[in-house]
């Protein structure tokens, strides 16, 4: 899912939701460095309100363009 909306408009729950409705297996939400443990947060928070799949997987921007030679890990 692709769009343009501004800074506090309400993306988080939608992205968090959009895998549920439409059964995804495996769900790669991809943020900045710094909104990491954010994202993680809000999925703990909005899992108490709603369906949220305990399977999302959050990563950064910049851990994904890293290879592992770069960091000494593996992704």
């Amino acid at each position: 899912m692709f769009g343009v909306v501004s800074v506090g408009r309400g993306k988080t729950l939608p992205t968090l939701l959009i895998p549920t409705l439409y059964g995804n297996n495996s769900t790669l939400l991809l943020v900045p460095a710094n909104l990491v443990e954010k994202t993680q947060k809000d999925i703990e928070t909005w899992s108490k309100e709603f369906r949220i799949r305990d399977d999302l997987n959050v990563l950064s921007y910049e851990k994904l363009s890293r290879t592992p030679e770069d960091s000494g890990e593996r992704l």
